[in-house]
């Protein structure tokens, strides 16, 4: 078994963009691969502090490396956070939703329809429509100290890494290996040290089926 904690921001570049491979190795390894994604907030939650301007000269360059373009039309000012909707996400697992759904509908929303997901009321009504679960049950699982709690946590566990960009996919297995993939966004990265864990891991598993560890 390979374990993978996949750090994000719900309104991350890199990380829509890095979707793709997070679909891609669950497709390939199955359950082989156990792959859990934990909230890394961007600035700790509080302001981007980049002009509009800025964020759409970023999403051009995105679009220059990866192909993929994105739409800044949800910023409106410099006191813009990702806060709200990264909140929301962990309000919906508090719920029991425990998927993508609503963190990818918030990404979605914000980064290719360029909605104003930064507002609560915004990112509730979008999580409320994708889930079903009414607006005043994710209300009350916001002002649940759980939620709040996990979204800190989760973010402080994350700066305690060497690391400062997201995506970062920390990736273990059972005989102890263990790597972290920061920044990097392909699944040839991340598939490629997956399956050396996975194979590695077969292999002890093989012998240890042969030869038991010495008492």
């Amino acid at each position: 078994m390979v374990h993978v904690t996949y750090y994000m921001d719900v309104l991350s570049s890199w990380c829509f963009i890095a979707e793709d491979a997070v679909d891609a190795v669950r497709r390939e390894f199955g359950d082989k691969l156990r792959l859990d994604w934990r909230i890394a907030q961007l600035n700790d939650g509080g302001p981007i502090d980049a002009t509009v301007e800025k964020q759409f000269w970023w999403y051009r360059r995105t679009n220059h490396v990866t192909g993929t373009q994105l739409n800044a039309a949800w910023r409106e000012g410099l006191n813009d956070s990702t806060f709200e909707p990264n909140l929301v996400a962990e309000a919906a697992r508090t719920l029991g939703i425990v998927d993508d759904s609503v963190r990818r509908a918030l990404s979605n929303a914000g980064l290719r329809e360029g909605r104003h997901v930064q507002h609560r009321y915004i990112s509730v009504q979008i999580a409320s429509q994708v889930t079903g679960i009414p607006v005043e049950r994710f209300g009350t699982a916001i002002g649940d100290y759980k939620t709040l709690e996990r979204l800190m946590e989760s973010t402080i566990a994350f700066r305690a890494l060497p690391v400062e960009m997201v995506p970062t996919f920390v990736i273990s297995n059972d005989v102890g290996d263990r790597a972290v993939l920061s920044g990097l966004y392909g699944v040839e990265a991340l598939a490629g040290v997956i399956r050396e864990m996975e194979h590695a891991s077969a292999r002890y598993e093989e012998f240890m089926a042969k030869e038991p560890e010495p008492a």
